[in-house]
């Protein structure tokens, strides 16, 4: 019985998650996890019995949800499995502790509030990885995710995790009227305010500009690091004029769309640079592109750091993935550095401790990125339109997002490199996902992807226009430039702040409680 709801449990998770429409599963989810612990109470071992499948649980989660990472690298894939479902059993862990000390209701509303600690704790450490965010598990239906404007997507997660918990004590008490009620308009109050402001929030705000997502079509395995900068530069111009994309203000290409941009200390007589600079000017455009650029290292301290390198000829570099934006009004030269980088793959998380799985698990494309000291993290374009360009893997980061906008980014655009799994349903993944930051920062998303899901959302988070097929293309549309500021965008995670200190509290509570009681409370 343990081990089928263990499973049911992480069926409920996996077939619930996006890009899957069925995110109604989600509301069921934990219920199994619930029945697990009720029925491990009287057990030798209630606790570890209850971890250990409740692990199971987590672990079928994490593999239906992103089985796609095999095809990057199974190694990897392997460990984020294993490992990263272990991490997730801390708030079942504090959860379980303080339910049999301090009573059942106080227990389910600390096992929110660890939760979301926890999900703010995976956005801020260096091992970041915040794809099951459970928030995420509403991003398929925008209607139903408006408040995020309010909350941020750890408010998502809260409002699933209090269904769960009433559908389980609704069950418990046999579908009490009492219990009925409370379940029903748990589900029912939310849902329609938030339809409604979606249908009172207008699809289009501001001023817009025409904008090309260029839909590139370049192999990463087999093309895109072999094959010449100009070459590859030729290419791109031609998909964009031949459909129409010399018409626009402004061109997006994908993340690292030019492998190798040289030296930063170059970019003045950077032939590659020269020659999109003479396309834009004679089409009257502006262009951002993702890039790899490198740059020398000034600071003798840091040359001990894994993240720099030595040439051949002695000098130490830092290599950074960014984006850099090309006027045609005066040529000026923006550029953006990633910040939030994929742990191992594409930096090392705490590397005085953990450089040995770099080894273990190899990387796809050998890159080591460092995070630049100056950037322009908003860039103007020669209209004046203000936006800011993330990086693939740093669109899943809410936080980051929201600063970024609030440093005054009127657009936000997102630069993907997704040639490496050519996986449709982990690109639609992703673009659901932007599709919550629209959302949380009211913002037009413009996407560029390489081989993945090239698509453009409105501010409610709806997608008006996406092409997802393994053909170079350029999808034309306008992006509206939006200056508002939401409550989450001015305050940031201040749900996640307010959950954490709540724990602290309980915790603390818990704490006093143990040392001046010698009676646990059963649960």
């Amino acid at each position: 019985m343990l081990l089928f709801l263990a499973c049911l449990s992480g069926v409920l998770f996996g077939y619930g998650w996006p890009p899957d429409k069925s995110f109604f599963l989600l509301f069921f989810s934990f219920v199994p996890i619930f029945f697990i612990e009720k029925n491990t109470i009287e057990t030798k071992y209630p606790i570890l019995l209850f971890l250990v499948y409740t692990y199971l649980s987590l672990v079928i989660w994490n593999v239906l949800a992103t089985y796609w990472l095999f095809q990057t690298s199974v190694r990897a894939a392997l460990l984020i499995y294993f490992i990263h479902p272990f991490t997730m059993l801390l708030p079942f862990v504090f959860y379980k502790l303080v339910k049999k000390r301090l009573g059942v209701k106080l227990g389910y509303i600390s096992f929110i509030c660890f939760y979301i600690s926890y999900e703010y704790l995976i956005h801020h450490w260096e091992f970041a990885y915040p794809f099951l965010v459970i928030g995420n598990g509403l991003s398929v239906y925008p209607e139903l995710a408006q408040w995020y404007e309010y909350t941020g997507v750890l408010g998502g997660t809260a409002w699933i995790l209090g269904i769960n918990i009433f559908i389980y004590l609704l069950i418990e008490s046999k579908f009490e009227v009492k219990h009925s009620m409370i379940c029903l308009g748990i589900i029912v109050g939310p849902s329609i305010i938030s339809y409604a402001i979606y249908q009172l929030y207008p699809d289009n705000t501001g001023q817009s500009i025409k904008v090309a997502a260029v839909h590139t079509n370049i192999d990463a395995k087999t093309e895109k690091y072999k094959l010449s900068s100009d070459t590859l530069i030729a290419r791109y111009f031609k998909t964009i004029k031949k459909n129409g994309g010399q018409e626009v203000d402004l061109i997006v290409l994908p993340e690292s769309a030019i492998p190798n941009a040289g030296w930063m200390e170059d970019v003045s007589v950077n032939s590659q640079f020269k020659e999109i600079q003479r396309n834009i000017e004679s089409m009257h455009t502006d262009l951002v592109t993702g890039l790899i650029i490198s740059e020398l290292e000034k600071n003798a301290s840091d040359h001990s750091s894994p993240l720099v390198r030595e040439t051949q000829d002695g000098h130490y570099y830092r290599t950074y993935t960014g984006a850099m934006l090309f006027r045609n009004l005066d040529g000026k030269l923006q550029f953006r550095s990633k910040q939030k980088m994929v742990p191992i793959e594409e930096t090392l998380p705490y590397p005085k401790y953990f450089s040995f799985l770099r080894e273990y698990i190899g990387s796809m494309g050998g890159f080591m990125f460092s995070s630049r000291g100056i950037n322009n993290d908003i860039m103007t374009t020669s209209s004046g339109a203000r936006f800011t360009y993330l990086i693939c893997y740093e669109s899943i980061f809410s936080d980051l997002t929201r600063s970024l906008v609030k440093k005054g980014a009127d657009i936000i655009l997102v630069g993907l490199n997704e040639s490496w799994y050519k996986n449709l349903k982990a690109a639609d993944q992703f673009m659901y996902y932007n599709a919550l930051r629209a959302i949380e920062n009211r913002r037009f998303v413009v996407r560029a992807s390489n081989d993945g899901t090239t698509s453009f959302i409105n501010a409610k988070g709806k997608i008006i226009k996406s092409f997802n097929q393994f053909v170079p293309n350029s999808l034309l549309s306008s992006a509206y430039v939006n200056s508002e500021v939401t409550l989450y965008t001015k305050f940031g995670n201040w749900f996640g702040i307010f959950n954490i200190l709540l724990a602290i509290i309980i915790f603390f509570y818990f704490i006093v409680i143990t040392i001046f009681s010698k009676k646990p409370t059963r649960s």
